[in-house]
């Protein structure tokens, strides 16, 4: 239960499952409308609940007994499924939430999507990116002494991380071939680091960048 998505203006999903993130939307207490990703945000573009799309992202908005309407979150969003005539949603990470990389912003969601192809295999709470002292490189922070740490340790993992990154952000791979920006760097940092601490409470939602390590 403790991984349930929420906010304080309002919780959002109904906790249905121990093992998962995110649950059905609950259809009391507030409501709840969503802008697909890659769409601007405008009245016009706004979705009902039973509009979303498995598989799909969306930003959250929502509107509460409280006097806010549809209020921004500036949260992604995930629909997985539906449970009866109520779709699963689960977080995914901020809307507006970006680092700069060289000359280049880098969104939280390409960081998902980086992980997600690069090494689904090593749990969220074990890892998060940041960048080196110099801003020109990208560096995968992992929980040293955990299960992640073989599969960080493979020399592969970075040259993986380059090329994926480089496909999801083209500049990011234009920027690489001429030099401006340095391959990805592997540290470990071990479990005593404050860096992991309050990683698993449902109401911090995760992290998958630090300015400082």
């Amino acid at each position: 239960i403790d991984v349930m998505y929420s906010a304080t203006e309002g919780w959002i999903p109904v906790p249905t499952e121990n093992d998962r993130d995110g649950g059905p939307v609950t259809p009391g207490g507030v409501i709840c409308e969503f802008v697909e990703r890659e769409k601007e945000v405008e009245p016009g573009n706004l979705l009902p609940l039973w509009k979303l799309e498995p598989g799909k992202t969306y930003e959250i908005f929502l509107t509460n007994t409280m006097g806010l309407v549809r209020y921004r979150l500036f949260d992604w969003v995930k629909c997985t499924g539906y449970f009866h005539r109520s779709p699963i949603i689960e977080f995914v990470g901020k809307a507006r939430r970006e680092f700069m990389l060289g000359r280049l912003r880098i969104g939280e969601l390409q960081l998902y999507e980086l992980l997600s192809r690069s090494a689904p295999e090593i749990p969220e709470n074990e890892i998060c990116f940041s960048r080196s002292e110099t801003g020109d490189s990208l560096v995968l922070l992992v929980k040293a002494g955990s299960r992640s740490l073989p599969n960080s340790s493979d020399p592969g993992l970075s040259e993986k991380l380059d090329s994926v990154l480089s496909e999801i952000n083209p500049y990011y791979g234009s920027d690489r071939k001429v030099g401006q920006l340095k391959p990805p760097r592997i540290v470990p940092l071990p479990p005593s680091h404050p860096l992991w601490k309050g990683m698993l409470h449902a109401q911090t939602k995760p992290r998958i960048f630090t300015e400082s390590w």
